[in-house]
């Protein structure tokens, strides 16, 4: 298998970017989505010969013709953070499918059982572990200097990418003798070969239909303003004379509940003014509310996606200020405490604020992202979540608000549409409860696994229990059916609380923590044993994957606690970690699996965009879509084949996959 490790060397054009309500100028990172952009240098090496391949000279094209001669004798390429390379080698016209990709970022985070991510993977960081050599700074300052990569001697620039190559040999090479490779050697190939379909996934790119973004974007604009409108007209006979009311900033939010001054607003008294005046002529809480904010606080305090990440009983000071929520908010105006005609304000306010970070985050973060070509070219990153789960950045396409969030208000993802116009569609096969199918299968429940073989619904037969005993007998049976809708609601928050090592608020979710022990027993013992094992080796073992889940930290102080510094300590994330991990493993392997069978069936239209958590995206043309559908059934439910191939064990659980597809990303129905 003739290897050859590769790296180049790119200019870096500058482009506008909304950022914090303003446009600047940021540069691409050498992006081969831009237009301006080009390879300006390729360095290689066989293990035995370096060759640099300079295609910033006048004939080019001559150089460029020996490159692509020279990269046919190779079928497997290695780099460090090889996607990016990837992606440049097919714009010059390598066809890329057909090599074998070994990444050394990869693979570094594997080895390093999840604990390295992002700038931990960096060469400079890795490449001394493994006998390598630190690279020039200069040159890193040049780019921070606004300086094209074309505007750096030669001399230098050549330099830099020859101790790239070289550091990534000493790295390929030094990896392969780590004590962890051949144990982990499954989820390195696994890894390895996913960055195909990462680099599918962003080179395909995502169709934006922007003139349905400016129609959303209008629309929470005039609503905003008619909040502003109001909120003005409440706060004006609080503010003295010729003072105004700013509004739409997080530090606003957390002086008004919390009553205290936020470093941050001192840096520009007189753009605050208006607002601390407000607050200290309008007090909204009384005595007793202070109290129900801190019980509220306590309520909604650790992991719950509520916005607290402090201790119980604790409040935390971030970056930009106290934490806020609307759930506290909400539970403090349900106990009568806040002031009736302060009621009104809060109410208005949280709703400003909640259109004001939706155009901030959603609709910009899409926008600034489009590229010359109509569609968003984003980055998912493999090492990005001690997990393994995908992250997503430029934009963040994980973070987009679902349909069911807010009412189905916050529909962004309607800009989102097929590349084939009104002859295509957009799929999203989704695993069914994959998380609760992995901590079955994980802790080794007969009673779940068989429950997931009947078609069991676990969350109504778990609240069904939970209720009668908390409520009394048939006190399910004698619910509404909003009643009954409700509990399951709250049982299935449980049941996924599980999967994050929470613990029960209240008597009523006791319960519904016990309905779900008391059939699966075993899910217990294992997490204990999950605890335990990670105590005395510092990492836990998956039993599906073979993947390593790294807590070298454990046994501090900290750790053993159980608090990290962000209020998440190791017993939450090793209950976590594993079932996250695992789960989100399996969808990306499901992806492999798909896409060689869409290859294998010659199926053509069909473009996999992304992955979002445990749903596949696909951009298709409409005339694809039954084939398509039994395709993902079939390869999404049965990837134990794939599993097996990459040293997992194979699932006793079944998987299920629910189909839906619609015009947009937003507008889907089930099928």
């Amino acid at each position: 298998m003739p290897e050859l490790i590769l790296d180049l060397e790119t200019t870096w054009s500058l482009k506008d970017r909304y950022t914090q309500k303003q446009w600047k100028k940021v540069s691409d990172k050498g992006s081969p989505f831009t237009q301006k952009n080009k390879v300006v240098c390729i360095g290689c090496y066989n293990g035995s010969e370096y060759k640099l391949f300079n295609l910033d000279v006048p004939e080019n094209k001559s150089v460029l013709t020996s490159f692509l001669e020279y990269i046919k004798d190779y079928d497997t390429i290695i780099g460090h953070n090889i996607k990016f390379d990837a992606h440049w080698l097919e714009v010059l016209g390598v066809p890329i499918t057909d090599y074998k990709l070994i990444d050394t970022l990869v693979t570094e985070y594997v080895l390093s059982r999840g604990e390295k991510v992002f700038g931990a993977l960096a060469l400079d960081k890795v490449a001394p572990e493994y006998g390598g050599t630190n690279k020039i700074d200069i040159i890193k300052k040049m780019w921070e200097g606004g300086m094209d990569t074309t505007e750096i001697p030669k001399s230098l620039l050549h330099r830099y990418l020859y101790l790239d190559v070289y550091n990534t040999y000493k790295v390929y090479k030094g990896q392969k003798k780590h004590k962890l490779y051949k144990e982990l050697s499954g989820m390195i190939d696994f890894s390895n070969d996913l960055v195909h379909i990462s680099r599918g996934m962003e080179s395909e790119g995502i169709s934006i239909d922007q003139e349905i973004g400016h129609i959303i974007v209008e629309r929470f604009e005039t609503e905003k303003k008619a909040l502003e409108r109001e909120l003005m007209e409440f706060a004006q006979p609080y503010l003295p004379e010729g003072q105004v009311l700013e509004l739409g900033s997080a530090h606003q939010m957390s002086q008004l509940l919390y009553g205290l001054k936020i470093p941050t607003m001192a840096q520009d008294p007189e753009r605050r003014k208006g607002w601390n005046n407000f607050i200290k002529n309008f007090n909204i809480f009384d005595k007793e509310a202070e109290i129900q904010l801190q019980r509220a606080v306590s309520n909604y305090a650790i992991g719950t996606g509520f916005g607290f990440k402090v201790k119980p009983h604790k409040r935390h000071v971030g970056k930009t200020g106290f934490s806020t929520s609307n759930k506290a908010i909400e539970e403090m105006s349900a106990t009568g405490h806040i002031k009736g005609e302060a009621k009104k304000f809060v109410k208005l306010l949280l709703e400003f604020t909640k259109r004001n970070t939706w155009v901030d985050s959603n609709y910009w973060g899409l926008a600034q992202a489009v590229r010359p070509d109509g569609r968003i070219h984003g980055n998912f990153n493999q090492v990005g979540t001690h997990t393994g789960r995908y992250s997503s950045n430029d934009p963040n396409l994980l973070n987009l608000p679902s349909k069911n969030k807010n009412e189905g208000k916050n529909d962004v993802k309607r800009m989102v549409v097929s590349r084939y116009g009104d002859e295509g569609v957009i799929c999203c096969p989704d695993f069914s409860q994959i998380e609760l199918r992995v901590l079955m299968e994980i802790s080794g429940s007969e009673t779940g696994i068989t429950h997931y073989k009947e078609g069991v619904d676990l969350h109504t037969s778990k609240a069904r229990w939970a209720i009668n005993h908390y409520f009394g007998k048939n006190a399910w049976e004698n619910g509404t059916d909003e009643n009954r809708k409700a509990w399951r609601d709250g049982q299935k928050a449980v049941n996924f609380g599980l999967v994050y090592g929470l613990s029960p608020r209240d008597e009523l979710q006791k319960a519904m923590y016990q309905a779900f022990y008391n059939d699966y027993p075993e899910v217990k013992i294992w997490q204990d044993k999950a605890k335990q094992q990670i105590l005395s080796l510092g990492y836990y073992r998956s039993p599906i994957t073979g993947m390593q889940y790294g807590f070298s930290k454990a046994n501090s102080d900290n750790f053993y606690r159980g608090y990290t510094t962000d209020g998440r300590g190791w017993k939450n994330k090793a209950l976590n970690f594993p079932i996250q991990g695992d789960a989100g493993r399996l969808a990306q392997m499901s992806m492999i699996s798909l896409q060689l069978a869409i290859k294998e069936a010659g199926l053509e239209g069909v473009h996999i965009i992304g992955q979002v958590y445990d749903s596949i995206v696909i951009d298709c043309h409409k005339n694809t879509l039954d084939k398509l559908k039994g395709l993902c059934l079939t390869t999404m439910e049965n990837i134990n084949p794939l599993l097996v191939k990459y040293g997992g064990r194979p699932l006793s659980v079944p998987l299920a996959v629910d189909w839906s597809y619609g015009d947009n990303w937003f507008e889907q129905k089930e099928n």
